[in-house]
């Protein structure tokens, strides 16, 4: 029996808010996922490591 093919979202853009820059905690960029089959956008995505940020997530859309 095949196993079904996880659809994983990329990394599509990020940005770093001036309050982050100045923050003294050191606040993260705000990180957004796209899924290139159906096109959904993830929210936004705090203190993922790069490598995480590298693999991807998996969409809640296609495998949901």
């Amino acid at each position: 029996m095949l196993r079904k093919r996880t659809v994983i979202m990329r990394f599509d853009c990020a940005r770093v808010p001036d309050m982050a820059r100045r923050s003294p905690f050191g606040g993260g960029a705000d990180i957004r996922f796209r899924c290139h089959q159906c096109g959904h956008v993830s929210g936004r995505a705090f203190g993922l490591t790069p490598s995480a940020i590298a693999r991807g997530v998996p969409c809640p859309i296609c495998n949901g």
